[in-house]
């Protein structure tokens, strides 16, 4: 009887404890995250429809779509999904402008607590009508005054109604030279960039325009892009010193080589600084053309320092005849 009774207490105290309900919760569930286009004709529009499905206990809410890229449009059926139900989001990829494997992302965000983020792909290759080879004509760094060449093609298959008819520029700074080619199983022109000694310092843009038969692309911009350097060359191009512990007890000092590549040997006059917190000065190295910018930051500086620090030299060249050295700090204050 004794077991009995404390059996019977023990049900009683299991009766009157609080009883704990699970809490609702929604969840989002995407069947297919990612749709694989296959292969498709350059211009051609991609439209796919991706299933959001709520599989938890209460309403999921999807609080906002993102495309990655504003190629891709989005049009959501519904933001609010009750439990065990479904929408769909509408994606549509216009392929215009782009060519070869391409990965396409929307990213979604719900009120589920253990996703509240998901990503929605679109995967597959965009094969052009005409495929420019290299796509971008990028000379870096070219010094003035030479003529450097870069060799491009412009080419469909075969057997495609598609002719590549034409390949120009209109920038008097640029040299091209076009030729008919047919190599295996493509056909198409063959073209040389070179670039004239006349360029201006600084970055150099342009373009060679490719005129075709197709009619979803008739014309295929190729960018052209260099940097034109003068005869002088500073190593490194700018002074970035970073963060710095301040107050400074001592200055803090960085030495750039200046190096002059042309022909002669015109003298580096001085070198001046637009910030009083920064000073500059310039010494003769022993090796032929080269000099030395010592650039100085006071011991009284704080904060963020810029300055633009000017060499003035003797080049027969008005354009090169002055230099800008940027120089930039952050020197911290005392705590």
């Amino acid at each position: 009887m004794a077991v009995l009774r404390r059996l019977l207490l023990a049900l009683v105290a299991l009766a009157s404890l609080p009883t704990f309900v699970a809490a609702e919760v929604p969840q989002l569930v995407l069947p297919e995250p990612t749709f694989n286009f296959g292969t498709v004709p350059e211009g051609a529009v991609i439209e796919h429809q991706f299933a959001i499905v709520n599989r938890g206990s209460a309403p999921l809410k999807i609080r906002k779509i993102h495309p990655a890229c504003g190629c891709t449009a989005v049009v959501l059926d519904t933001d609010t999904l009750p439990p065990g139900e479904q929408t769909f989001v509408k994606t549509s990829f216009n392929t215009t402008g782009f060519r070869g494997y391409k990965v396409k992302t929307v990213r979604l965000y719900s009120n589920d607590p253990q996703q509240t983020s998901a990503v929605l792909t679109l995967q597959g290759t965009v094969q052009p009508d005409v495929e420019v080879d290299p796509p971008r004509i990028h000379f870096g760094n070219v010094q003035r005054g030479s003529t450097p060449s870069i060799s491009a093609a412009a080419l469909t298959a075969v057997d495609s109604p598609i002719v590549v008819k034409s390949v120009r520029t209109r920038a008097s700074e640029v040299g091209l030279q076009v030729e008919d080619v047919t190599a295996g199983d493509k056909k198409g022109k063959k073209f040389v960039v070179t670039l004239k000694d006349n360029l201006p310092l600084g970055i150099y843009r342009s373009r060679v325009v490719v005129e075709t038969t197709s009619e979803r692309n008739p014309v295929v911009n190729v960018p052209i892009f260099a940097f034109v350097e003068g005869d002088w060359q500073l190593e490194p191009s700018n002074v970035s010193i970073g963060l710095v512990n301040g107050p400074l007890e001592k200055p803090v000092d960085r030495e750039v080589v200046l190096t002059y590549r042309g022909s002669g040997t015109p003298a580096v006059v001085s070198a001046r600084s637009d910030n009083p917190s920064v000073i500059a000065d310039v010494s003769e190295l022993e090796e032929a053309g080269k000099y030395a910018i010592r650039v100085r930051i006071k011991e009284k500086a704080e904060g963020v320092v810029r300055a633009r620090v000017t060499i003035i030299t003797e080049h027969p060249d008005p354009e090169q005849r002055e230099l800008t050295l940027p120089v930039y700090a952050i020197i911290s204050r005392a705590s």
